[in-house]
């Protein structure tokens, strides 16, 4: 699916550019079901790191998870002062693997528009995310799939006080 397209179902196309945005006041809340339209296409953008098309079987089965997540499982986002939603981490309890029946909870995605990253935001999402799997009694795991910034991912996690577990960080 096109960025055309994306519009025209009422998402967002989220841009690719990075700037400044220090000085930020930001808040966490936790997601709500008017969110999940902005939090698809922060899914797409994630995935689509190439700017090709979008298979439709690929954009609803992206649009259904993300919509189950919110509904029956936990996210947050963080918002400025003008309620804008600068980036989001969307939670899923699970198992934490194929050999453990062990119900965690598993980042499914953890994203920050590009003109707002190296702010914090990142890690004030995990931070989130920590506090309420420690409230929730279950270990927190985020995965990291690679891609151009993956030093910065494992050092962010890191940074957060996540333990790697071959491509797994968990509290």
């Amino acid at each position: 699916m096109n960025k055309e397209q994306q519009l025209e179902l009422g998402l967002e196309v989220v841009g690719r550019r990075k700037g400044a945005a220090k000085g930020l006041n930001t808040r966490i809340e936790i997601a709500k079901p008017s969110d999940i339209p902005l939090l698809a296409s922060f899914a797409f953008d994630t995935y689509n790191t190439f700017d090709s098309e979008i298979p439709e079987p690929y954009m609803a089965r992206v649009l259904s998870e993300v919509t189950e997540v919110v509904r029956t499982h936990v996210s947050f986002v963080c918002k400025d002062d003008n309620d804008k939603v600068l980036g989001a981490i969307l939670l899923k309890f699970t198992p934490l693997g194929w050999w453990t029946t062990e119900i965690g909870l598993a980042s499914l995605l953890v994203y920050v528009r590009p003109e707002y990253r190296a702010n914090g935001i990142a890690k004030k999402l995990i931070e989130s995310a920590k506090e309420f799997a420690k409230d929730s009694n279950v270990d927190l795991a985020i995965g990291v799939m690679g891609g151009k910034s993956l030093k910065g991912k494992e050092r962010l996690l890191e940074n957060s006080g996540l333990t790697k577990y071959d491509s797994i960080y968990k509290t």
